[in-house]
């Protein structure tokens, strides 16, 4: 088990590195399907409760009719998601025992996000259209409240 937070982050860093290309991919499709509605996007990290090392990170698009935003953007939505899959860990990131942890699980691992999401953007490019974007964690976890990839 890794019981330092800076160890995790670089172990988590490098299993999102290793799908940085297809992130980069979804941000580009997203990018030419982009609703003329959308008025901003936000870059999510959701966690669950209990916080043993699961997470997604999916764009949410802003603007009117958020429901016909979001399925604009089918799949291509969800950047990373860890799952269990026929018993095991997809991708393969460290869990947790939720009840004993060494450190603040959820806090480490937004901040490993807002990391990759930096360079994923600049390996993206940015939007043909200018719009704000951020990533954040919903329920506040990670050292930043957000993270302003465009203004």
């Amino acid at each position: 088990m890794i019981d330092d937070p800076g160890a995790y982050e670089q172990t988590l860093l490098s299993v999102l590195r290793a799908h940085s290309a297809a992130a980069v991919s979804s941000l580009q499709r997203i990018d030419r399907t982009l609703p003329e509605k959308a008025r901003g996007l936000l870059i999510m990290v959701h966690l669950p409760q209990d916080a043993e090392g699961l997470f997604s990170v999916i764009v949410h698009l802003e603007g009117p009719d958020a429901y016909a935003l979001q399925n604009a953007m089918g799949q291509d939505r969800t950047l990373f998601n860890v799952r269990f899959v026929e018993g095991r860990v997809v991708p393969d990131v460290p869990l947790f025992d939720p009840f004993d942890q060494p450190f603040d699980v959820n806090d480490a691992i937004v901040d490993a996000v807002m990391i990759w999401m930096t360079e994923v953007w600049a390996a993206f490019g940015g939007l043909g259209k200018r719009l704000p974007v951020r990533v954040l964690s919903p329920d506040g976890f990670g050292r930043r409240q957000s993270l302003t990839l465009a203004p």
